[in-house]
């Protein structure tokens, strides 16, 4: 998930001369990326009630549906800021054009909106220096199927 969000992001949010650097939560693990950079995170995942299952080629396949929120904390810096970098993604992830970019990278995980931007410009970072950040939360729908053998469909019968 992380993945394909980082892709759309770097199409969605172009900035000259800036090098943009997209990280999720295992990976600032490592290191604290030079700003300006954008960080993921999955903060929930809520299974939809609903499971549609049906019969292909005597395989069952189950349609197992849930939404799944991501905080997106966007770090600016002088060339930059974090509420510049935030409005370009919500410019294009709110459009349809967000969802035409996601269909062509996974059928499976679907953008459906996001929530207006959380701003807190100038906090006091972990290095005790001020830091101009913001956040949204944007909210994907995720359709992974699960297939069952045949042996186990005939089995029903």
């Amino acid at each position: 998930m992380y993945d394909l969000v980082a892709t759309f992001i770097q199409q969605a949010v172009l900035i000259k001369d800036v090098d943009l650097t997209i990280a999720n939560r295992t990976s600032i693990r490592v290191s604290i990326p030079k700003r300006p950079f954008i960080l993921l995170c999955i903060e929930d995942i809520y299974r939809l009630p609903e499971l549609k299952t049906y019969i292909m080629d005597n395989q069952e396949i189950s349609l197992i549906q849930s939404e799944v929120m991501m905080n997106i904390l966007f770090f600016g810096n002088e060339q930059i800021s974090s509420i510049e970098l935030a409005e370009a993604f919500q410019a294009r992830f709110n459009k349809g054009w967000a969802t035409e970019q996601f269909v062509q990278y996974s059928k499976a995980f679907i953008p459906l909106y996001s929530n207006n931007l959380r701003v807190k410009p100038f906090c006091m970072g972990i290095t005790d220096q001020l830091e101009d950040r913001c956040s949204v939360d944007a909210y994907f729908e995720l359709h992974p199927e699960i297939v069952e053998h045949s042996d186990n469909v005939k089995e029903r019968k």
